[in-house]
């Protein structure tokens, strides 16, 4: 039976360890549900919008990579925003597309429901 050298067992930390550690950093850098949030209240037409707000409600969804048929995955943010003030009850409606990598708004789109 072989044994393993110390100079053997010594390489395969030095190159096995930063290897295994780069995988979970990087595996573990994905955009969170809440930092999605985040990026989406901080458009520049969400965060006009939601100065003026009476109130608003929010639906969000992660799409996987193969549903969103991209590389990785994203985050579809629905934003339903009321105005103050207005007796019509109008609600401004933004939908958002939220890169899960790197947190690119890669899509927003803008409807008001009268």
């Amino acid at each position: 039976m072989k044994t393993l050298s110390s100079e053997k067992i010594t390489l395969v930390l030095l190159l096995g360890v930063p290897v295994l550690v780069s995988f979970v950093t990087l595996a573990g850098s994905s955009v969170t549900r809440q930092e999605a949030i985040e990026i989406g209240r901080n458009s520049d037409l969400v965060s006009s919008l939601l100065e003026h707000a009476d109130r608003y409600s929010l639906k969000v969804y992660y799409r996987n990579r193969t549903q969103a048929n991209r590389d990785h995955g994203v985050w579809t943010i629905t934003w339903c925003i009321h105005q103050k003030g207005d007796p019509s009850g109008a609600a401004a409606s933004v939908s958002q597309a939220i890169d899960e990598e790197t947190g690119e708004i890669l899509d927003e789109g803008f409807l008001v429901h009268r």
